[in-house]
């Protein structure tokens, strides 16, 4: 009777909440009716209501978010290789273990945006991520068919360098960097801008060469005998599918999470009519070769003293650091970081003690090397204080963050906080999140692979208490954006630069408000989100800012934007100064070597570590294609 009064005569309650009820259970003895919902909100406004015209209690939660159709599909193919595959192979020349075996390092690609490098270990060749473009697939051909050459160049390559500024005698207000290369009696200089290249060196004024004896050339045919992908961000893993196709017996070592994520956004997998299995070819192809390597695992080969170990890199779920022991060398790749823990995911902070210390040679993420972003939590904090008091006088908040991990993190903090602020306060305009089906697709991955997630969000979802099964959490996608028009919103969208898709059809209508809110966090490199944050950037002659997407698209912005009215929030999933010192300060290091930015700021990074530690022999800058010897 409650029920059918309910759905058939109940008028506050508006038809559409009802039909996004998806599951009533109902205990008689307790008059208490469980409703599962993809919405609720005049529900919760006429909760009172509800229980004094039916005698029952209405408890309305959300809709669990389910598994993960991309991580079920990969289950199902067969795998080529498993992890005992590499106890067979040797690193060293005919399989002995006697003498020194080489460790070597050939940066592939080291832009921004393009992270590709070949570690050699012997006879052994892995390339770590796997961020290429076609054209560098030469490189590596060319690496492979002249690796002799390779080897004896890398004494002329591998001479310690000095950097100074200098001023041109031209202009005293114009100051480069000259790259001083002691050979004997030659120097030789180059001005540096932010495309050039340059070579490995560290700052140390004094001269060291490796010399490479004729017992050390290579009497094998070099091959890529692996691949080590450290998650699955575009920058680190955009060529994979193709590199397959050229080397379809290369096995691929990284987590389950990272080959999820990368299936879930490079494949047409979404697109499939059926999703019980994954049509492309070119996609189970990298499936098949896939090793899983996750926290603590260890690979080993046929020299006892020698094996890969594998550590959380905190980041991104999935994410991992590779750790090579060589004999007595130890060598620590870290792909992205970061150190501390960031709301839901664990940091490298709880894992360092596992690595084996002092490693010989550290080549670290750098990207935010030259930035501070202060307390993590304190910088949640001050943008929560601008979401709450929004949330009191019912406006709403567009939050642009890319990557979707990033999103989860803003999702879960603000769930949390105001969670807790209306248990303990009474707060009763706590806002729903809505966040796009992207969004939600990966967290259906996490949610189906919990136990390989290291954090507080493990835990919740092993012991049924799953935050993302809450009411207030709400999935969005280009056929349903009536939300946008409601009150009490936070919207999390992407890309944050507005440079394309559903985020332009949101900002159009949140940025039009001067008491909404809005806060970019990510990469912004693009246009319209760059002139948005450009304090310089003239108002139109209304004196409101003015966004541009397209020549006939246009649109005045009066919202708060946080971005430049507290320009210290920063929230970014990368290690920043201070994080790097933490990870040197842990680790111990002999020599430093940075990658993952242009190659002026990498020289800055290496400065300013080099004179911060006293206990670093050497600190360097990768040289694309060209070969270091690292012991």
């Amino acid at each position: 009777e409650v029920l059918n009064d309910f759905f058939r005569k109940n008028e506050s309650i508006p038809l559409k909440e009802k039909r996004a009820i998806r599951k009533i259970i109902y205990y008689k003895k307790e008059k208490v009716v469980v409703i599962k919902s993809l919405t609720g909100d005049k529900m919760y406004e006429n909760l009172d209501n509800l229980v004094e015209d039916y005698g029952w209690y209405f408890y309305i939660t959300g809709v669990p978010v389910g598994k993960s159709d991309i991580s079920i599909a990969i289950d199902k193919i067969e795998r080529k290789f498993d992890e005992t595959y590499f106890k067979e192979i040797s690193l060293s020349k005919n399989g002995s273990e006697e003498g020194k075996i080489r460790v070597s390092l050939y940066p592939l690609a080291l832009r921004p945006n393009h992270n590709s490098l070949i570690l050699g270990i012997g006879n052994f060749n892995m390339l770590l991520d796997c961020g290429i473009k076609e054209e560098y697939f030469d490189y590596i051909n060319d690496y492979l068919k002249n690796f002799d050459e390779f080897l004896k160049d890398a004494e002329k390559t591998r001479i310690l360098t000095e950097f100074e500024k200098y001023k041109k005698e031209k202009s005293e207000s114009e100051a480069s960097r000259q790259l001083v290369i002691d050979e004997g009696n030659q120097h030789g200089g180059n001005n540096l801008s932010d495309e050039d290249d340059i070579s490995n060196e560290s700052y140390e004024d004094k001269k060291k060469t490796q010399t490479i004896s004729e017992e050390e050339l290579v009497m094998f045919n070099p091959k890529i005998d692996a691949i080590f992908i450290s998650h699955s961000h575009f920058d680190h893993i955009s060529g994979l599918k193709d590199f397959i196709k050229l080397f379809p017996d290369v096995p691929i070592l990284t987590s389950r999470i990272t080959l999820d994520l990368y299936l879930l956004r490079d494949s047409d997998f979404l697109k499939q009519e059926n999703q019980d299995e994954i049509e492309e070819q070119d996609y189970v192809n990298v499936v098949r070769n896939t090793i899983y390597v996750e926290n603590g695992d260890k690979i080993e080969f046929k020299e006892k003293d020698s094996y890969l170990s594998f550590f959380h890199a905190g980041h991104m779920p999935g994410a991992l650091m590779m750790f090579a022991k060589i004999s007595d060398f130890k060598f620590l790749f870290t792909g992205d970081y970061t150190f501390y823990d960031i709301t839901p995911f664990a940091g490298t902070m709880r894992f360092l003690d596992q690595i084996s210390r002092p490693v010989d040679f550290l080549l670290i993420d750098a990207s935010c090397a030259m930035e501070e972003f202060g307390n993590v939590s304190n910088q949640f904090h001050s943008l929560i204080l601008f979401l709450e008091q929004k949330a009191e006088y019912g406006d709403n908040s567009l939050i642009g963050a890319d990557p979707s991990s990033l999103a989860i993190t803003f999702m879960l903090v603000f769930w949390r906080y105001f969670r807790k602020l209306q248990l303990r306060k009474g707060f009763k305009k706590r806002p729903n999140i809505y966040v796009d089906q992207m969004v939600r697709k990966n967290i259906q991955v996490i949610n189906h692979r919990y136990e390989y997630i290291y954090g507080p969000i493990s835990r919740l979802i092993r012991d049924k208490a799953n935050p993302f099964n809450s009411i207030k959490f709400r999935w969005f996608d280009h056929d349903d954006l009536d939300f946008i028009r409601k009150r009490n919103n936070i919207i999390i969208s992407h890309p944050p630069d507005l440079s394309y898709g559903i985020i332009r059809n949101i900002i159009n209508v949140i940025g039009r408000n001067p008491h909404n809110l809005v806060f970019l966090s990510g990469a912004i490199h693009e246009e319209p989100g760059e002139s948005l944050l450009d304090t310089s950037e003239p108002n139109n002659e209304t004196g409101v800012k003015e966004i541009t997407f397209t020549e006939t698209w246009k649109m005045p912005f009066r919202a708060l934007l946080v971005n430049t009215f507290a320009p210290q929030i920063k929230i970014k999933l990368h290690g920043d100064r201070i994080q790097l010192h933490e990870m040197i300060k842990n680790l111990k290091p002999k020599e430093v070597c940075f990658f993952h930015q242009a190659p002026k700021a990498l020289i800055d990074v290496a400065k300013e570590v080099e004179t911060s530690f006293d206990f670093i022999e050497r600190v360097s800058v990768p040289h694309k294609r060209k070969l270091m010897i690292l012991n």
